[in-house]
This record gives C-alpha cells, structure tokens and sequence, in this order.
C-alpha cells in the first residue's frame, strides 16, 4: 500500500513532494532488492478472504491517487522537472495498484471482480490488456502469434512499440471475431475497445476543459509510464 499512499501525500503536499514515490519506487525498493536476501517462501493465508480484500483497498486507492493527480494539477503550478516526476510517481502506482492487481481480477470468474479489473486498466489507459491478455496471449505465449512474447535478439524499447501496437490491433481482431459470430457490429459499444476509446475520449476531453494542455499531457505522461512498466515485465 505504501507506493499509494506515498503518491497521495506527494500530491496533497506538492512541490517537490510531487516525486516521493518515484524515488520510493527506482531508487530505494531498487537498493532495497540488492541487498536483502531472497524470499523463497510460499506459505499460504489461512485468512482466504483477507487477500481479496487487499486487492479492493488498491481499487480504492488507484482511485484517490488519479483524482490527486488531477487536484495538485488544479491546485499547483510546477516546472517542467515536476511535471515529469509527478507523472512518474503516478504512473509507477498506475503500472502496480492498477494494472498488476487488475491482472489478477481480470482472470477471476466473478463478473464484479473482472468488472472492477477493466476499471483499475481504465484508470492507467489501458484499452487492449483486457482482451489480448485473456484471449491471445495466454494461447500463444512463447510463440510469434503473441504480441506481448519477445523475439530473439529484440530490445526492450523496440518491444514496448512492437508489443503495444501488436496487441492492440490483435485485440481489436478478437472483439470483430466474437461479435461477428453473434451477428453484431464491430463497431458497437459492444466492442471492449470501441467502449474503451470512447470513455477514455471523454476522461480526456474532461481533463483538457479541466486542466488544458499540460494537465492532459501530464495525465497521458503517466499513462505511458505505466504501460511501459507492464511491457517491461512482458518483455
């Protein structure tokens, strides 16, 4: 919980606080995991609701900390520097509280958790994880029809492009596929990504209004930080 929290303090604080939880994150959790030992063990919670719960309270929280990075824009004028490592700080949640814990919602049967899932990967901008993740990757994984797999030889930044636009444009076939087989359009709100990019088109139209040009540009900042961290595990 605590790069949430972090990023909710940084945020009401603002200043230079606004970075707190990247250098939590890339500098001190970095030190943090060379020098402690490895944990090796797997026990298990007897408490079996307890974990299910956690994964609520960062539902909650990836809420509190997009709507803090949309009030200390509001409230705050900061230098380009900031600006970066605000959406940084974010966008480091974003990629953990929103899109790891999603990962898990998204695989459970119960239509309220994937349902809560699309909502954490709707708060990072993510548009295709939700599709290609259930219906592509998890079928071909280790084989070149999967986007989200790395080929030999492949850098990481070359991946992140390859894999974002691959997976996209493979979720996008699943959708055309699946409503095609029940006589709908795919161009309907039916569609995962038509109902995706249409909401995430008016969060934005609303961010502008709000907060103009920098605000959206500090928010799509964060978006991406986020994204490239969960095609950085990919990768």
């Amino acid at each position: 919980m605590l790069p949430a929290l972090l990023v909710l303090v940084g945020n009401l604080l603002g200043g230079w606080w606004v970075s707190l939880n990247a250098v939590f994150v890339f500098l001190f959790l970095t030190l943090l995991e060379v020098f402690m030992p490895e944990d090796a063990s797997n026990d298990q919670d007897s408490n079996a609701w307890f974990p299910d719960v956690l994964l609520f309270v960062h539902a909650a929280l990836q809420t509190l900390c997009i709507s803090s990075l949309l009030w200390t824009l509001r409230s705050y004028e900061y230098s380009l520097a900031q600006y970066f490592l605000l959406a940084l700080s974010v966008g480091a949640n974003s990629g953990a509280s929103a899109i790891v814990i999603a990962h898990e919602l998204i695989h459970r049967k119960n239509r309220w958790y994937r349902f809560v899932g699309s909502y954490l990967l709707f708060t990072a901008g993510n548009i295709y994880f939700y599709v290609d993740h259930l219906k592509v990757h998890h079928k071909h994984v280790g084989t070149d029809l999967d986007p989200a797999t790395a080929r030999k030889w492949e850098n990481v930044y070359c991946f992140f492009t390859r894999s974002l636009f691959g997976q996209i444009v493979s979720a996008w076939h699943v959708e055309k596929q699946r409503l095609k087989a029940s006589g709908r359009s795919q161009f309907s709100f039916s569609n995962y990504l038509v109902a995706s990019i249409v909401s995430m088109s008016f969060l934005l139209l609303f961010i502008f209004l709000w907060l103009g040009w920098v605000g959206m540009a500090v928010f799509m900042l964060h978006v991406f930080f986020a994204n490239f961290l969960l095609e950085y595990t990919n990768y």
